[in-house]
């Protein structure tokens, strides 16, 4: 089983209108939960709290579609400017 992706972090795209969400490829062997020539990672799922600090989550990409990037922008328009935003991804 893959690990948890590291290194998730806000992108310099973020503003007040657009959300950029970054992580480190998974690429050892360790991490992939077995050689490079065995385990492919075939899809990062993506998913923020919408600001809403309730335990709820919402799916930004790559479950109900592949999503093989280690960068995810999208436009919206509830981003709020000193709000707290979460965010995981899990591969």
């Amino acid at each position: 089983m893959p690990s948890a992706p590291t290194g998730l972090a806000s992108g310099p795209g973020t503003s007040h209108s657009q959300l950029e969400i970054t992580w480190d490829a998974l690429t050892t062997v360790e991490e992939l939960g077995g050689p490079t020539d065995e385990v492919t990672i075939t899809s990062y799922n993506l998913e923020w709290d919408q600001g809403l600090g309730d335990g709820s989550w919402q799916e930004l990409v790559g479950e109900t579609s592949a999503f093989t990037a280690t960068t995810f922008t999208t436009s919206t328009q509830t981003i709020t400017a000193g709000e707290v935003y979460l965010v995981r991804v899990r591969a």
